[in-house]
């Protein structure tokens, strides 16, 4: 095994030549899709080239088709005229002598932006592709060619670009933030017109029966943990957004050997993008966690034991403060929304294979099997050759030991408090500590000399707990889902469609408003916490009893909440166990397991490492459904190991005991 040259490129260059192999010379030069490079001249696929005799002694030795079938293209009727599906368009455009540009001219000048479908089915054109390897081409070019053969824009236009990815996330959230911010505004006026925005407790509820004010204070708390949890989400999907790095910011990152985070929440990557961004995610999250404290600290009730009636107060000042916290909430999405769109932040893995397939990343080159640990270690690897060798996967093995320690701290905490104040309940009343759920059953008083605003917030600390280990699970449920996408397109046959965030889909591309975790667990999640701060808010709470504020508990909401956590930690831990995807069989029949799957967590450095694609594909790839695996074994050539990368073609499971590089 010999080991590859481990010489920098120059980024930027049109003239950079990626090898079938890494660290061997390709046979030409090819045109790479970056910022600098001129617009290439477009050939068409049948156009006559010249082929050395070492080109052609390479092609004859690439496994081509031998029968027609479904490895080839499905046609269509090119024109009226032929009316036979036997000639594809493109074809009949080469005929007549137009290419791409000609047909865009056209186009603008009939002010037609249409253009003939062409049916196609990914495995077939490969074989094509194969044939007559394309080259890369500027974003316009390949916005051209996508429209002649059929990838249409979905979406477009000013309304399509804020529908589309984690805009249209953001915008959902803007949605209802302002809908929000408009009840609190209409709240805090009235406050304001009967003079109950003052430092003093304001009544909402007069001298009642304690069992209606209990019901009142019920509903309030359910439809406050519902908003508060709201604000948690929506500046979770927020800060994960602002927080994603650019391509920019992964390309300063790798050439300092230093990797950022790719589609999930990260505090790493606060010291990786700009500042405004990462100023911007942090007060998404400061506003998110300040939410929970006081939305559950508006409201409390106060009992008199002479006559038997309750009353429900209200916090004034905490309920300007509610309005504040709305509206800082929602001129920070606007703000998000606002941020040019030449900025897209690679957000979700499919971000980043688009990304690095267009332009790969040289620092990463020659070294498909890199590792976490490896790069962690400062030893990235580049150029070197590993050996491939049968490895199970289990998702407990994709987040970080130092993840897991966060995570199961973050967990502890709330669950051993509640388990604390749940002792003390059951201790202090034996004989009635579960016979009410809305009635407490052990009072301890309180401090009088601090002022009532100061004791319910503190009262209501302890939905910091929880609001932190939403995040916490939030991301380690995020770590999860980033690998097994990512694996899928490991699985033999999958041809997987790549999943963007920024901008229109083309091609085969996907795009959805959630970044990371599917819908079904964010929704999951958002039921589970939103009824474990309800359990939370009435396990206990402030009461003012004669004037004298107490600190109210009551066992049956504790032991709700504390069988909440144990689902949480439950779905976490059933998650974990799953084993993650695998290849089919290579030729001695073994399985080598999934060489996608992120052991360690999410790292810029192993991603980027994956998508170093053959020669015989260009940039325009990542518009088309992608396989990974092996795609050049090395055969055939001495001392040459095998390349594994994504391709649009079929490609080969790795084999146990192959190099790799």
């Amino acid at each position: 095994m010999r080991m590859f040259s481990s010489g920098r490129r120059r980024t930027g260059s049109s003239s950079d030549r990626i090898p079938e192999v890494p660290g061997e010379e390709s046979p030409g030069p090819r045109n790479l899709t970056t910022a600098s490079s001129s617009r290439p001249t477009f050939q068409w696929p049948f156009q006559s080239q010249s082929i050395s005799g070492s080109s052609a002694q390479h092609s004859r030795s690439t496994s081509f088709p031998t029968r027609r079938g479904s490895g080839w293209i499905n046609l269509r009727p090119a024109s009226s005229v032929l009316g036979n599906d036997i000639i594809p368009d493109y074809v009949v455009n080469f005929i007549r002598g137009e290419t791409p540009e000609s047909l865009a001219r056209r186009r603008e000048r009939d002010g037609n932006p249409h253009t003939p479908e062409v049916h196609h089915n990914h495995k077939e054109s490969s074989h094509i592709a194969e044939l007559f390897p394309s080259h890369s081409r500027t974003a316009s070019g390949a916005r051209d060619l996508e429209e002649m053969l059929g990838s249409r824009r979905r979406n477009s236009g000013v309304l399509g670009k804020f529908m589309n990815g984690w805009r249209g996330g953001v915008l959902m959230n803007l949605s209802l933030g302002l809908v929000i911010l408009l009840a609190a505004v209409v709240c805090v006026v009235l406050a304001v017109t009967k003079k109950k925005l003052s430092g003093e407790p304001a009544v909402i509820v007069g001298r009642a029966d304690c069992s209606r004010v209990s019901a009142i204070d019920l509903a309030v708390h359910a439809v406050v943990n519902v908003l508060a949890l709201f604000f948690l989400a929506g500046g979770n999907y927020v800060a994960q957004v602002l927080a994603s790095p650019t391509r920019t910011e992964v390309a300063a990152a790798h050439e300092n050997l230093r990797w950022l985070d790719i589609g999930i929440p990260s505090i790493r990557n606060l010291g990786g993008i700009s500042k405004a961004r990462a100023l911007l995610s942090a007060l998404m999250v400061f506003v998110a966690v300040g939410t929970q404290v006081i939305y559950n600290s508006i409201l409390f009730t106060e009992t008199s034991t002479d006559d038997s009636t309750c009353s429900l107060l209200l916090n004034g000042p905490l309920l300007g403060a509610v309005g504040v916290l709305n509206l800082v909430f929602v001129v920070a999405l606007i703000v998000t929304l606002a941020w040019p769109s030449s900025d897209n932040p690679l957000v979700t893995v499919g971000d980043a294979i688009v990304s690095f397939l267009m332009e790969p990343d040289h620092t990463t080159e020659g070294a498909c099997l890199i590792t976490k640990a490896d790069v962690c270690s400062g030893g990235w690897g580049r150029g070197e050759a590993r050996y491939w060798f049968t490895e199970s996967h289990r998702w407990v093995q994709t987040p970080s030991k130092m993840r897991w320690l966060g995570w199961f701290v973050t967990w502890l905490l709330p669950s051993g408090m509640a388990a604390a104040m749940l002792g003390m309940a059951v201790v202090d009343s034996r004989a009635n500590a579960f016979s009410s759920f809305t009635q407490p059953t052990s009072t301890y008083p309180l401090p009088s000399g601090m002022p009532r605003v100061g004791q319910t917030v503190i009262v209501a600390l302890p939905h910091l707990l929880l609001a932190i280990l939403y995040f916490s699970t939030n991301a380690l449920m995020s770590v999860f889902y980033l690998s097994h996408e990512f694996s899928q397109f490991a699985v033999p046959g999958a041809h997987a469609q790549v999943r963007i965030s920024s901008g229109q889909p083309t091609g085969a591309q996907t795009t959805s408003l959630y970044l990371t975790l599917p819908r079904p667990l964010s929704w999951l999640l958002f039921i589970l916490f939103v009824v474990m701060g309800f359990m939370l808010s009435q396990s206990f709470h402030l009461a003012s009893i004669d004037g004298t504020p107490f600190l109210c508990t009551n066992p049956l909401p504790l032991v709700i909440l504390l069988g909440l956590l144990a689902v949480t930690a439950a779905v976490v831990g059933v998650l974990s166990l799953r084993h993650a995807d695998v290849p089919g069989a290579g030729e001695d029949g073994r399985r080598a397991g999934n060489p996608l799957a992120l052991r360690g967590g999410s790292c810029s450095a192993v991603i980027s490492a994956r998508c170093h694609r053959s020669a015989r594909e260009g940039a325009d790839m990542a518009s088309l459904p992608l396989s990974w695996g092996v795609v050049h074994d090395g055969s055939g050539v001495k001392g040459q190991v095998g390349h594994a990368a994504f391709s649009s073609q079929q490609v080969e499971p790795l084999r146990v005991g192959k190099a790799y590089a």
